[in-house]
């Protein structure tokens, strides 16, 4: 008989079709689902999603099973400590104090701390009467690198199914063949019709990058992350300050936990764009705390998700809804890059669906 208030299950999800990007191609997808019991909720279950990306994610390690054990372990003890029921997620701040963070060297595990985190989120909003609570969020339509042909059919497919923004990978295929299917697109849509953004990975050197930004700038596209490989920061300003394209930082940001170096790097670095991936860069917290320092810095952000399955992308689709609410305000919302759960030839059901480019969840269909 089990008397943990918690269980763990490990899963490899397919792919339907091979996930290219500048760092290699992905088949299958290792992630680890994490279900907690709440007594004091009726019994209540709640899971939350544990899933780093190989050879991308800091706590992407061969004994992070044992790690995620020991850390369900730990927090029990934390919760009856603490005597804890959520940290306030939903204060003002929307930065929590206590919870997570009293486990010792969780920083250094983002993908258990998003797990965990997004257990917290869910039992929150379950306790304040929020489970149905309504989300909307215009999503870009993500188009995986492959073949000029391939990538061709895949963009019109998302074009028809009524995406307003697009956001290819690429740095992978010739890249004369990458600027000719972005040149078509743009003859064929101008840019107040259609949205473009492009992800090289960190594709380009760093003596080529200007050259090709340039290039890519005649074509009206929205911004590229990460043009040259992290970890540059002199490059990567240099860029930021020239390009004639505005930079997102995205894989930069992942190996940075502390708030002073979160601090130095975008002080530094001075990106238009940052991209948040709250289960490589700190969970859910680790996330709101590189917006509330982008925020100061006028750097605008939006929410990505990282082929998480369906207990992850439910969770990222409230927390997103939620902070962009509740920062964003009035303003238009940035099309999001929250994944479907359609990329996997099994996934676990979802609250949510497409509806042109948006995700919404039942409640929002309904209404």
């Amino acid at each position: 008989m089990n008397d943990k208030p918690y269980s763990i299950i490990s899963k490899v999800l397919q792919f339907k079709q091979a996930a290219g990007t500048s760092r290699g191609t992905y088949l299958t997808r290792k992630i680890w689902i994490i279900t907690w019991t709440f007594p004091e909720m009726d019994n209540l279950e709640l899971s939350g999603e544990c899933a780093p990306l190989p050879q991308l994610s800091i706590d992407d390690q061969p004994n992070l099973e044992q790690k995620i054990n020991e850390f369900c372990e730990l927090y029990v003890v934390c919760r009856q400590h603490y005597n804890l029921t959520t940290p306030s997620y939903l204060s003002n701040s929307l930065l929590h104090k206590e919870g997570i963070s009293c486990l010792p060297d969780i920083e250094n595990y983002p993908s258990i701390r998003f797990a965990l985190e997004s257990i917290e989120w869910l039992y929150e909003m379950k306790k304040n009467n929020q489970s149905d609570y309504s989300v909307k969020i215009p999503i870009n339509g993500l188009i995986w690198m492959g073949d000029k042909a391939t990538m061709a059919h895949r963009i019109n497919e998302k074009i028809d199914a009524g995406f307003k923004c697009l956001k290819l990978k690429i740095g992978a295929i010739n890249w004369e063949d990458e600027v000719e299917l972005i040149r078509t697109i743009r003859e064929l849509y101008d840019k107040k019709s259609l949205t473009i953004r492009v992800d090289a990975n960190g594709a380009f050197k760093p003596e080529e990058s200007l050259a090709k930004l340039s290039k890519l700038a005649k074509y009206g596209l929205h911004s590229i992350e990460q043009p040259i490989h992290a970890g540059q920061w002199d490059k990567m300003a240099k860029c930021c300050k020239t390009s004639p394209l505005a930079i997102a930082l995205d894989e930069e940001l992942i190996p940075i936990t502390k708030r002073v170096e979160k601090v130095k790097l975008l002080q530094k670095i001075r990106p238009q764009y940052i991209i948040l991936k709250p289960s490589l860069m700190g969970g859910l917290s680790g996330s709101l705390e590189w917006i509330e320092i982008a925020e100061e810095m006028n750097i605008k952000w939006w929410i990505t998700s990282a082929l998480e399955s369906n207990v992850g992308l439910d969770t990222l689709a409230y927390f997103t809804q939620y902070v962009c609410d509740k920062i964003l305000s009035d303003e238009t919302f940035p099309h999001q890059g929250l994944g479907t759960g359609q990329l996997f030839v099994e996934n676990f059901s979802s609250a949510f669906c497409i509806e042109g480019e948006y995700l919404t969840n039942q409640h929002r269909t309904k209404k």
